[in-house]
């Protein structure tokens, strides 16, 4: 456990000085240069302000990664096309929030497996630091609740959007009431639909775009891929159910290519109710 909480306290420290290049990077580059697109790679589309975090990370495991322990990093960038050089089981994972241009307050949370997370909250103007509750969402009911299927891009979408329907339509009866039931507010990455579940504004998230992808017959790198979940531990850690659409882990190797399919229940009371909903919808609409 000692080990570990090094390492936890690493990818903690990784996190801020990929932060930090990035606001620095910001400040001296205009909007329209950050957005352009960097280059195309298997894995994703990279834009410019992806690039000022790539340096960032060479440049830090160089000087601060232990010389003795032996890692291999897999993110956009980095060519993919070599299997990962060890087991992927991860035990310690940290994820850090860079904030947009006029938010001073910087969220990061970090698990070792077994022992809960940590969450701080940073000051950006001071880097004064301060515990952070986080607390996924006690609800028994998705009524009145925010819960969504990833559907980012318009491959897929139409197909995916009906599969909500009817799956919400057999829990809670579509129409059965003029207010609205459940809504539906996307975050448009995976590690934000993360930490929407962790402070309890989401009920449920998904992603099966691998899946409504094959059925359509598309062939689209627009899904979501390991690395995109790299930090599902501390999904697990706080309570939150996370598995595949068959009810297992989500299992994949650790690179940014393979197609992961993921759901995530904020309690497991929530994903009693929608799981068995959801796969005989699957079975119906994707066979």
């Amino acid at each position: 456990m000692p080990e570990f909480e090094k390492f936890r306290a690493l990818l903690c420290q990784l996190g801020d000085a990929i932060r930090d290049a990035v606001l620095t990077g910001r400040r001296h580059q205009s909007l329209e240069h950050l957005s352009l697109v960097a280059e195309e790679s298997a894995a994703d589309t990279i834009y410019a302000i992806d690039k000022l975090s790539e340096g960032a990370i060479l440049d830090w495991f160089e000087g601060h990664w232990p010389a003795d322990e032996p890692v291999e990093l897999i993110f956009e960038g980095i060519d993919d096309s070599r299997p990962p050089c060890f087991p992927a089981d991860i035990k310690v994972a940290a994820m850090t929030e860079i904030p947009l241009t006029k938010q001073w307050r910087a969220d990061q949370i970090s698990a070792i497996e077994g022992r809960g997370i940590v969450a701080e909250a940073l000051n950006v103007l001071d880097g004064s630091r301060a515990p952070l509750e986080l607390r996924p969402s006690r609800a028994t009911d998705f009524r009145h609740g925010f819960a969504s299927l990833a559907k980012f891009f318009p491959e897929g979408r139409t197909l995916t959007a009906q599969i909500e329907e009817r799956v919400w339509d057999e829990l809670i009866g579509l129409g059965a009431t003029k207010s609205p039931t459940i809504f539906d507010d996307q975050y448009i990455s995976t590690g934000g639909a993360f930490y929407e579940l962790l402070a309890g504004h989401d009920r449920f998230v998904g992603d099966l775009r691998p899946l409504v992808h094959r059925v359509l017959d598309l062939d689209s790198t627009l899904v979501c891929h390991p690395y995109d979940v790299a930090t599902a531990l501390i999904l697990t850690e706080a309570g939150i159910v996370y598995e595949d659409p068959d009810g297992h882990f989500p299992d994949a190797p650790l690179d940014t290519t393979s197609p992961v399919a993921w759901l995530a229940f904020a309690n497991e009371t929530l994903a009693s109710k929608l799981r068995p909903v959801l796969r005989s919808t699957l079975d119906t609409m994707l066979g």
